[in-house]
């Protein structure tokens, strides 16, 4: 099954994690494609709103995108 030149793929697979109430959160996630794919994230099956997160959630650029969750609200498991 060979994936055709410039298709998108996802370099960094998801793993499961637990993260306690009041820690922070880091989501790692990488892909690669030409174009460059665009990453989004979601939450509940709603894309994530990073502008209305009152500084909480942050989204950073490096080889892949991290998104970063500071004082978590709920115990909850997650794949990045």
């Amino acid at each position: 099954n060979q994936i055709p030149h410039g298709f998108p793929v996802i370099d960094m697979g998801p793993q499961l994690k637990v993260v306690e109430k009041t820690r922070t959160a880091t989501m790692l996630c990488a892909a690669s494609g030409n174009p460059d794919p665009e990453i989004s994230w979601y939450k509940d099956m709603l894309p994530v709103d990073i502008n209305s997160s009152n500084g909480r959630i942050k989204q950073l650029r490096s080889d892949g995108v991290t998104l970063v969750v500071w004082l978590v609200t709920a115990c909850f498991s997650y794949l990045s």
